[in-house]
């Protein structure tokens, strides 16, 4: 959003529109249903996402926090999968030694694993980017 590549749709307007088309849950959608609420908020592209877990597993040293997301960027007219990532974490991922580096903050480890989801998805933009052919596309 900040380089102005593009805008985002209020989420009030994204409920009001997933209402007025009958939908009720944002995680499995079918192709017809993309394209209508591409239509209602005037959005050709859709960004959509699970939570996959989230909770407490057992680690070596006691329980610490684990999350996975997906997400995935499709085209609202087609539903065209542009971009799909999955990611999981947990507490002891960037653990090093004696614990240090263990998470036990899930808020903190939910931080961490938007971040790396998010670097994946700018970083794939930028491949696209440098693609002979699609200067001033966006």
């Amino acid at each position: 959003m900040a380089s102005g590549a593009l805008d985002m749709v209020d989420p009030g307007r994204v409920d009001g529109g997933m209402d007025a088309v009958g939908i009720r849950g944002g995680g499995s959608l079918a192709p017809e249903q993309m394209k209508a609420l591409g239509d209602t908020l005037r959005a050709p592209l859709l960004l959509l996402g699970s939570v996959l877990e989230s909770g407490q597993i057992q680690g070596a040293d006691g329980s610490v926090p684990a999350v996975g997301a997906t997400l995935r960027l499709v085209e609202a007219a087609t539903g065209r999968v542009l971009w799909a990532g999955v990611h999981f974490r947990n507490g002891e991922d960037r653990e090093t030694v004696f614990g240090w580096g263990r998470e036990q903050s899930p808020d903190r480890l939910v931080f961490q694993l938007a971040q790396e989801m998010l670097g994946d998805f700018r970083e794939a933009g930028a491949r696209v980017a440098r693609r002979p052919g699609t200067e001033g596309t966006r």
